[in-house]
Protein backbone atom coordinates (compact mmCIF):
# COMPACT_ATOMS: atom_id res chain seq x y z
CA UNK A 1 0.00 0.00 0.00
CA UNK A 2 3.14 2.13 0.79
CA UNK A 3 4.47 1.87 -2.17
CA UNK A 4 1.47 2.59 -4.11
CA UNK A 5 0.72 5.60 -2.75
CA UNK A 6 4.73 6.94 -2.73
CA UNK A 7 4.20 5.90 -6.51
CA UNK A 8 0.57 8.10 -7.13
CA UNK A 9 2.82 11.15 -5.43
CA UNK A 10 5.20 10.64 -7.61
CA UNK A 11 2.93 10.53 -10.44
CA UNK A 12 0.88 13.45 -9.17
CA UNK A 13 4.39 15.88 -8.73
CA UNK A 14 5.74 14.76 -12.29
CA UNK A 15 3.22 14.39 -15.16
CA UNK A 16 4.23 12.69 -17.83
CA UNK A 17 5.33 15.09 -20.52
CA UNK A 18 6.32 12.49 -23.34
CA UNK A 19 7.70 9.50 -24.36
CA UNK A 20 9.93 8.26 -26.56
CA UNK A 21 9.24 4.61 -28.23
CA UNK A 22 11.73 2.10 -28.95
CA UNK A 23 10.92 -0.18 -31.73
CA UNK A 24 12.77 -2.63 -33.83
CA UNK A 25 11.06 -4.89 -36.93
CA UNK A 26 7.59 -4.12 -38.22
CA UNK A 27 6.40 -6.82 -40.01
CA UNK A 28 3.41 -9.21 -40.19
CA UNK A 29 5.83 -12.13 -41.22
CA UNK A 30 6.13 -15.17 -37.99
CA UNK A 31 9.21 -14.62 -36.42
CA UNK A 32 12.54 -16.94 -37.68
CA UNK A 33 13.10 -16.87 -33.83
CA UNK A 34 10.24 -17.11 -31.37
CA UNK A 35 12.38 -15.05 -28.86
CA UNK A 36 12.49 -12.30 -30.75
CA UNK A 37 8.43 -11.88 -31.40
CA UNK A 38 8.77 -9.27 -28.04
CA UNK A 39 10.95 -6.97 -30.40
CA UNK A 40 8.51 -7.32 -33.63
CA UNK A 41 5.11 -5.49 -33.96
CA UNK A 42 2.67 -5.43 -37.12
CA UNK A 43 2.38 -2.22 -39.22
CA UNK A 44 -1.50 -3.06 -37.96
CA UNK A 45 -0.23 -2.35 -34.00
CA UNK A 46 2.00 0.52 -35.10
CA UNK A 47 -0.79 2.41 -36.87
CA UNK A 48 -3.72 1.85 -34.46
CA UNK A 49 -1.28 2.86 -31.53
CA UNK A 50 0.18 6.02 -33.70
CA UNK A 51 -3.62 6.75 -34.34
CA UNK A 52 -4.91 6.71 -30.56
CA UNK A 53 -2.25 8.96 -29.65
CA UNK A 54 -2.80 11.16 -32.35
CA UNK A 55 -6.14 11.12 -31.42
CA UNK A 56 -5.32 11.72 -27.53
CA UNK A 57 -3.75 14.73 -28.81
CA UNK A 58 0.18 14.07 -28.57
CA UNK A 59 2.79 15.35 -31.08
CA UNK A 60 4.75 13.60 -32.97
CA UNK A 61 7.88 15.27 -32.93
CA UNK A 62 11.48 14.81 -34.21
CA UNK A 63 14.11 13.78 -32.67
CA UNK A 64 16.21 16.72 -32.53
CA UNK A 65 13.45 18.82 -31.63
CA UNK A 66 13.44 16.70 -28.45
CA UNK A 67 16.04 18.47 -26.12
CA UNK A 68 14.05 22.17 -27.07
CA UNK A 69 11.06 20.42 -25.58
CA UNK A 70 12.57 19.24 -22.83
CA UNK A 71 13.43 22.66 -21.75
CA UNK A 72 9.89 23.69 -22.77
CA UNK A 73 8.03 21.68 -20.91
CA UNK A 74 4.88 23.68 -19.84
CA UNK A 75 4.06 22.98 -23.60
CA UNK A 76 -0.25 22.17 -23.92
CA UNK A 77 0.48 19.31 -25.98
CA UNK A 78 2.83 15.95 -24.67
CA UNK A 79 4.77 14.33 -27.82
CA UNK A 80 6.00 11.39 -29.12
CA UNK A 81 9.30 10.57 -30.75
CA UNK A 82 9.48 7.61 -32.68
CA UNK A 83 12.71 5.39 -32.85
CA UNK A 84 13.84 2.37 -34.39
CA UNK A 85 16.72 0.06 -33.74
CA UNK A 86 19.35 -1.98 -35.71
CA UNK A 87 18.34 -1.37 -39.31
CA UNK A 88 15.84 -3.51 -40.61
CA UNK A 89 14.58 -3.41 -44.05
CA UNK A 90 11.08 -3.55 -42.76
CA UNK A 91 11.46 -0.12 -41.54
CA UNK A 92 11.39 1.14 -44.80
CA UNK A 93 9.05 -1.00 -46.32
CA UNK A 94 6.38 -1.81 -43.78
CA UNK A 95 7.11 1.57 -41.53
CA UNK A 96 7.72 4.24 -44.00
CA UNK A 97 4.46 4.71 -45.74
CA UNK A 98 2.45 4.15 -42.24
CA UNK A 99 4.76 7.46 -40.69
CA UNK A 100 4.28 9.13 -44.56
CA UNK A 101 0.31 8.76 -44.07
CA UNK A 102 0.36 10.28 -40.51
CA UNK A 103 3.34 12.60 -41.45
CA UNK A 104 4.99 10.73 -37.78
CA UNK A 105 9.11 11.70 -38.03
CA UNK A 106 11.01 9.17 -37.11
CA UNK A 107 15.27 8.08 -36.30
CA UNK A 108 16.90 4.69 -37.20
CA UNK A 109 19.73 3.91 -35.07
CA UNK A 110 21.92 1.90 -37.30
CA UNK A 111 24.51 -0.93 -36.81
CA UNK A 112 27.27 -0.95 -39.04
CA UNK A 113 28.16 -4.44 -39.63
CA UNK A 114 24.43 -5.86 -39.39
CA UNK A 115 24.20 -3.85 -42.70
CA UNK A 116 27.85 -4.91 -44.47
CA UNK A 117 27.65 -8.22 -43.14
CA UNK A 118 24.40 -9.05 -42.26
CA UNK A 119 21.54 -10.52 -39.48
CA UNK A 120 20.95 -13.90 -40.22
CA UNK A 121 18.17 -14.49 -40.79
CA UNK A 122 16.56 -10.77 -40.95
CA UNK A 123 16.86 -9.05 -43.76
CA UNK A 124 18.54 -5.49 -43.23
CA UNK A 125 18.73 -2.04 -44.67
CA UNK A 126 21.23 -2.07 -47.71
CA UNK A 127 23.46 1.13 -47.84
CA UNK A 128 21.82 2.70 -50.69
CA UNK A 129 18.56 2.68 -48.63
CA UNK A 130 19.68 4.34 -45.89
CA UNK A 131 21.05 7.12 -48.24
CA UNK A 132 17.37 7.24 -49.38
CA UNK A 133 15.78 7.10 -45.92
CA UNK A 134 18.30 10.13 -45.35
CA UNK A 135 16.92 12.11 -47.59
CA UNK A 136 13.36 11.76 -46.48
CA UNK A 137 12.08 15.02 -44.40
CA UNK A 138 10.76 12.43 -41.56
CA UNK A 139 13.83 10.67 -41.06
CA UNK A 140 16.80 10.85 -39.27
CA UNK A 141 19.96 8.32 -39.34
CA UNK A 142 21.25 7.84 -35.82
CA UNK A 143 24.52 5.33 -34.79
CA UNK A 144 24.09 2.17 -33.15
CA UNK A 145 27.64 1.21 -32.87
CA UNK A 146 29.99 -0.92 -35.18
CA UNK A 147 28.56 -4.41 -33.87
CA UNK A 148 26.06 -4.12 -31.43
CA UNK A 149 27.90 -5.02 -28.36
CA UNK A 150 26.93 -4.37 -24.84
CA UNK A 151 29.69 -1.19 -24.37
CA UNK A 152 29.76 -1.46 -20.65
CA UNK A 153 31.84 -4.89 -21.00
CA UNK A 154 34.24 -3.49 -23.29
CA UNK A 155 37.42 -2.05 -22.91
CA UNK A 156 37.87 1.99 -23.57
CA UNK A 157 39.57 1.30 -26.94
CA UNK A 158 37.28 -1.25 -27.71
CA UNK A 159 34.22 0.83 -26.94
CA UNK A 160 35.70 3.96 -28.71
CA UNK A 161 36.12 1.80 -32.05
CA UNK A 162 32.37 0.43 -31.85
CA UNK A 163 31.29 4.03 -31.78
CA UNK A 164 34.16 6.07 -33.87
CA UNK A 165 33.82 3.70 -36.57
CA UNK A 166 29.92 3.55 -37.14
CA UNK A 167 29.62 7.27 -36.76
CA UNK A 168 32.19 7.78 -39.18
CA UNK A 169 30.82 5.30 -41.90
CA UNK A 170 27.34 6.93 -41.35
CA UNK A 171 28.42 10.31 -42.29
CA UNK A 172 30.36 9.25 -45.48
CA UNK A 173 27.47 7.46 -46.32
CA UNK A 174 24.75 10.03 -45.65
CA UNK A 175 27.20 12.90 -46.21
CA UNK A 176 25.42 14.23 -42.84
CA UNK A 177 26.21 14.77 -39.48
CA UNK A 178 25.38 12.40 -37.08
CA UNK A 179 25.23 13.12 -33.56
CA UNK A 180 22.25 11.25 -32.45
CA UNK A 181 23.30 7.69 -30.62
CA UNK A 182 21.10 4.39 -28.74
CA UNK A 183 23.19 2.09 -26.43
CA UNK A 184 22.85 -1.38 -27.97
CA UNK A 185 20.64 -3.47 -25.11
CA UNK A 186 21.05 -0.11 -23.58
CA UNK A 187 24.33 -0.90 -21.76
CA UNK A 188 26.90 1.70 -21.02
CA UNK A 189 28.94 3.05 -18.27
CA UNK A 190 30.94 6.48 -17.60
CA UNK A 191 33.08 5.14 -20.10
CA UNK A 192 30.79 5.05 -22.92
CA UNK A 193 29.26 8.64 -21.99
CA UNK A 194 32.65 10.49 -21.66
CA UNK A 195 33.89 8.55 -25.46
CA UNK A 196 30.27 9.88 -26.78
CA UNK A 197 30.83 13.54 -25.42
CA UNK A 198 34.56 13.68 -27.44
CA UNK A 199 32.86 12.28 -30.40
CA UNK A 200 30.66 15.39 -30.42
CA UNK A 201 27.37 12.91 -29.81
CA UNK A 202 24.41 15.50 -28.60
CA UNK A 203 21.72 13.01 -27.71
CA UNK A 204 21.61 9.57 -26.35
CA UNK A 205 19.20 7.16 -25.84
CA UNK A 206 18.84 4.24 -23.41
CA UNK A 207 16.60 1.06 -23.57
CA UNK A 208 14.48 1.34 -20.78
CA UNK A 209 13.55 4.28 -18.58
CA UNK A 210 10.15 4.51 -18.89
CA UNK A 211 7.94 7.88 -19.80
CA UNK A 212 9.75 11.66 -19.83
CA UNK A 213 8.20 14.03 -16.91
CA UNK A 214 7.83 17.02 -15.39
CA UNK A 215 10.16 17.92 -13.10
CA UNK A 216 12.98 16.12 -13.85
CA UNK A 217 16.26 17.21 -15.23
CA UNK A 218 17.29 14.48 -17.27
CA UNK A 219 21.04 13.50 -19.18
CA UNK A 220 20.67 14.34 -22.60
CA UNK A 221 22.78 11.38 -23.35
CA UNK A 222 21.03 8.92 -21.29
CA UNK A 223 16.97 9.73 -22.52
CA UNK A 224 14.75 7.22 -21.76
CA UNK A 225 12.56 5.18 -24.16
CA UNK A 226 9.51 2.53 -24.01
CA UNK A 227 9.92 -0.59 -25.72
CA UNK A 228 6.97 -1.38 -27.90
CA UNK A 229 5.81 -4.55 -28.40
CA UNK A 230 2.49 -6.17 -30.31
CA UNK A 231 0.75 -6.63 -26.97
CA UNK A 232 1.77 -3.25 -25.36
CA UNK A 233 4.91 -1.51 -23.93
CA UNK A 234 7.99 -2.14 -21.53
CA UNK A 235 9.23 0.65 -19.49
Amino acid sequence: MFRYIKKHIFNLLHPTIGEVWELHRVTDEEPADINQREYEITPQRLENLIAEYKQNNFEFISVETLPDRLKNKNSKHKFIVVTLDDGYQDNLTHALPIFEKYNVPFCIFITKNYIQQGYPPYKMLQEQQIQQLAKHPLCTIGSHTLSHSQLSKLTEQQQTEEITECKKWLEELTQKKTDIFAFPSGYYNKTTLQILQQNGIRLSFAAWGGPLRKRIKYNQLTIPRIIITEKGMKI
